[in-house]
């Protein structure tokens, strides 16, 4: 029997709809982020929130089409990657809200569907093709170029607060932890399999790469807020 939409991904839509609904409140009433133990500006969480209420709508077309098609099933646990680590970090940096408790509630359903998912698609993993057209040499020494810059610009934050100085990580750099021990580590290993053409190695770096893509225009879009509203505070004060 043909399973419907929702009993095959059911968990899967309402984190999209919850992503939708928290980031469509934090672009509308952005007054939600005041109580937050960091200092990241209000234009940039605009800028996160609406590329987030954008990947929340693709989430779920792509979920509309997924049945067995492999390519959208490693672009869906791309972007449940990436819902893992930014409300991962919402959580423990602390970006407080009257929505918090739904960001510990989209982490913790992402981490499930996450898990869920790959134990499913595993079984597929005779279909990954390791010919020599996927550019697996490439994408490897990308994961481990991109690992050793951020190495050096992250580990002197960390010994010098830590050893040196002997002080607490501050809320707001949680990512320096989850970075450096969880999704450093995992860049490394996905990047070793995929050398060694190992299948599993190639579907992961699909996942690493999807991720990274959907971080790239979060950033971007924060810098472009930022920049707008400090060039408006500016142009406010000359006046």
């Amino acid at each position: 029997m043909r399973q419907s939409f929702f009993s095959r991904n059911g968990i899967a839509f309402i984190i999209a709809v919850l992503v939708i609904i928290v980031t469509y409140v934090g672009i509308t009433i952005q007054s939600i982020y005041n109580p937050r133990l960091n200092s990241i500006t209000a234009p940039e969480l605009l800028g996160q929130d609406c590329v987030f209420f954008m990947i929340g709508i693709i989430f779920i077309v792509l979920l509309s089409i997924e049945r067995e098609k492999f390519f959208v099933k490693v672009v869906n646990l791309g972007i449940l990657t990436y819902f893992i680590y930014i409300y991962g970090y919402y959580c423990f940096s602390i970006i407080s809200s009257r929505l918090f408790i739904l960001y510990m509630l989209i982490l913790s359903l992402s981490l499930f569907t996450f898990i869920y998912k790959l134990n499913s698609i595993i079984k597929f993993k005779s279909q990954i093709k390791t010919s020599s057209r996927y550019p697996r040499r490439t994408i490897s020494f990308f994961f481990i170029i991109a690992i050793i810059i951020m190495l050096f610009k992250e580990i002197p934050y960390i010994v010098e607060t830590t050893i040196l100085q002997n002080k607490s990580i501050i809320p707001f750099d949680a990512f320096y932890i989850l970075d450096l021990s969880i999704v450093f580590t995992a860049m490394i290993n996905i990047a070793i399999m995929s050398l060694l053409y190992k299948p599993l190695g190639i579907f992961f770096s699909g996942i690493i790469l999807v991720k990274l893509i959907t971080l790239m225009p979060a950033l971007l879009f924060n810098d472009i807020f930022h920049f707008v509203k400090m060039d408006t505070l500016w142009i406010s004060h000359l006046i």
